[in-house]
């Protein structure tokens, strides 16, 4: 069977796990999610996508320490267009979470066909990663994620003859340090992430992605607020600086 074929039936299996999985734990209360940001620019570990403002939607499904859900971008030039499915698992605080991230190649319409699970073609990317965050005494969270399929790709001289390359798998990783702030009622969060080495988010080992979010709610009506929140963000490898703002309803 074609690898792309494989690639499919796993993503199927793990949807069914997942459900599987909720039908199976005990009469822990469930809970659907349907919201949206709406931010000035996506930013994202360092990096710009779609160089405009963004709707963001999410929609997902959670019982007890299961989550499953989808999350999209979608640039309001229509240049950019991100659909990720994700499945999330929480014990004490650690978190085992696999993405399933698919970009729409606007330049290439080819390129926009979601089924397409082929190594070397896809424009999906999967990426594995662990989360933790600490309890309120201890707000500290770290993260590490790691691609490791589809378009995450890299030209490699061939070892056998050096005049032509071969394609690779960059295997691009990222880690992140994130510490949560309370003053006086208020909120914010410090965070620095770095990339180990050449790939996805830079040329070479360095910190990609700092800064603060700060976290405002914006009281509308006795029954109705909007949640606000402004990040500086800083990417020293890159010698970029970005300031988003974003509301969630």
């Amino acid at each position: 069977m074609k690898r792309k074929s494989l690639i499919f039936i796993f993503s199927l299996t793990l949807c069914f796990l997942g459900t599987f999985c909720i039908q199976a734990q005990d009469k822990t209360s469930s809970k659907i999610n349907i919201s949206s940001d709406f931010v000035s620019r996506y930013i994202w570990r360092g990096l710009d996508y779609g160089k405009a403002p963004s709707i963001q939607p999410t929609l997902s499904f959670t019982k007890g320490g299961l989550e499953i859900g989808s999350w999209g971008a979608f640039n309001t030039t229509g240049s950019y267009h991100e659909v990720d499915l994700y499945a999330k698992y929480t014990f004490k605080g650690i978190s085992a979470i696999f993405t399933d991230y698919f970009v729409h190649n606007e330049s290439n319409s080819n390129d926009t066909r979601y089924f397409d699970y082929n190594e070397w073609t896809t424009n999906h990317t999967f990426e594995g990663s662990l989360q933790y965050k600490g309890p309120d005494k201890f707000p500290i969270s770290l993260l590490v994620g790691t691609y490791f399929y589809g378009n995450d790709r890299k030209n490699t001289p061939d070892l056998v003859d050096t005049s032509k390359t071969v394609v690779k798998q960059n295997y691009s990783t990222y880690f992140e340090l994130g510490y949560t702030v309370n003053c006086k009622g208020k909120s914010f969060d410090l965070f620095m992430g770095l990339t180990p080495s050449a790939g996805a988010y830079g040329n070479t080992f360095g910190v990609i992605n700092a800064g603060i979010t700060c976290y405002k709610t914006i009281q509308v009506t006795d029954k109705f607020s909007i949640p606000v929140k402004a990040s500086l963000i800083a990417n020293p490898q890159a010698r970029n600086l970005y300031f988003v703002l974003g509301i969630t309803i």
